[in-house]
């Protein structure tokens, strides 16, 4: 039987930079009884079995050099003991590539700022991104998952943490306790959302917990989450939409919602702070709140009618701080900028927001994008919760 798991911190790093190149990755450290191949993906209508050679510095000499003849007899015949299992015709195109990877080609994000609101967690292993805003409440636990680090295949490698986007729900299952190992909280403490980019949002309370992991979803039409219960861990799905976390550490209250156009349309950050104060108590002057990788201003084209209902929301003397008009009559949005705008508005203090710097279309080797993958991707997820007393720092 074939023995299919997550290659090592250099070839997810391979495998994070062809998939900038345009490969779509199908195996990663895919074993048989003939052989290994650290890499096997599709590209330019070519099955392309890929070796990664780790060079610490130019002393260790070429990759391809040091792929021996013996290296490349095993890895031929890997290669035609996976075109038979898989039902490849004699007729498939294959080449064999070599990937060289240094210490200075481990995972960099690219930002449009200083580095400072959002730092990569374990990425050796299954990262994750944290932000320091949040880091500083050690009451509560947070991250955002990146593509890395999972088990699904094609262009859903390979952390999917979606069960709608096509992928086989075990794979999503295995992702889910990956992630969850690597933030460090128990996967059936998850409660799902269910985004259909609403502004509605729920009030999570122990019978909730495992709902959409555990259990299936009993609720439809939830883009928003909210919870005073330690130990359950609140989860969004993203891949361009806005994350946008929310703590309470006076009140010990969680919020994680979902903003998407139309959500910020709607101004789900206001939405959210406000089902915080009615159900919970909480002030706004005593919440923190994150805007957490999505698209950036550069990479998000939006029409008029588009524009004209996030202008409305907008103070006129701010909005058009907001977007820049292009030459093709369309817009080029920020929605880091207004959904930080609606949160001031709320009632949160400047020096209490963190807006990412992170953008997720400019990273599509690190995250999932829809609009970079023209719709073929996974998602990643948002998680926020507050520490049971036993496991705070």
């Amino acid at each position: 039987m074939n023995k299919r798991q997550t290659g090592s911190a250099y070839e997810q790093t391979a495998a994070a930079f062809l998939t900038g190149e345009g490969y779509r990755i199908l195996e990663k450290n895919y074993r048989c009884r003939a052989g290994e191949i650290d890499l096997i993906a599709k590209n330019d209508g070519y099955l392309v079995f890929v070796e990664v050679k780790y060079r610490r510095d130019a002393s260790m000499g070429d990759a391809l050099a040091a792929v021996t003849p013996q290296k490349q007899e095993r890895i031929r015949k890997t290669a035609a003991w996976y075109l038979i299992r898989n039902g490849y015709s004699e007729e498939t195109p294959c080449r064999f590539d070599v990937v060289g990877i240094t210490e200075e080609s481990r995972m960099h994000l690219k930002r449009t700022g200083d580095g400072q609101t959002a730092r990569i967690c374990h990425e050796d292993t299954v990262p994750y991104v944290s932000f320091p805003l949040l880091e500083e409440h050690k009451d509560f636990l947070h991250g955002f998952s990146t593509r890395l680090g999972g088990v699904s295949t094609e262009h859903l490698s390979s952390m999917n943490l979606s069960f709608t986007r096509g992928d086989d729900p075990e794979r999503v299952r295995e992702n889910y306790r990956r992630i969850a190992g690597s933030i460090g909280f128990r996967p059936e403490d998850m409660v799902l959302s269910a985004q259909t980019h609403t502004t509605h949002v729920r009030k999570v309370t122990e019978a909730d917990r495992g709902m959409g992991f555990t259990r299936p979803l009993e609720y439809a039409d939830v883009d928003g989450l909210m919870t005073n219960v330690p130990g359950i861990v609140l989860v969004g799905s993203f891949a361009d939409c806005v994350p946008l976390y929310f703590i309470d550490p006076v009140e010990k209250v969680a919020a994680l919602s979902h903003s998407g156009w139309k959500g910020t349309a709607h101004r789900m950050g206001r939405v959210t702070v406000e089902a915080m104060e009615r159900e919970y108590g909480c002030r706004p002057e005593n919440l923190y709140a994150v805007i957490g990788p999505s698209i950036c201003r550069e990479c998000y084209e939006v029409s008029e009618d588009v524009l004209m209902q996030i202008e409305a929301i907008i103070p006129e003397e701010q909005a058009s701080k907001m977007y820049e008009k292009k030459e093709n009559g369309r817009y080029q949005l920020d929605l880091w900028k207004v959904n930080e705008q609606i949160l001031l508005d709320a009632g949160i203090p400047k020096e209490h927001i963190a807006v990412t710097d992170v953008c997720t279309c400019c990273n599509p080797e690190i995250f999932f994008s829809h609009r970079a993958s023209r719709g073929q991707r996974g998602n990643m997820a948002a998680f926020l919760g507050i520490r049971r007393p036993e496991d705070s720092f």
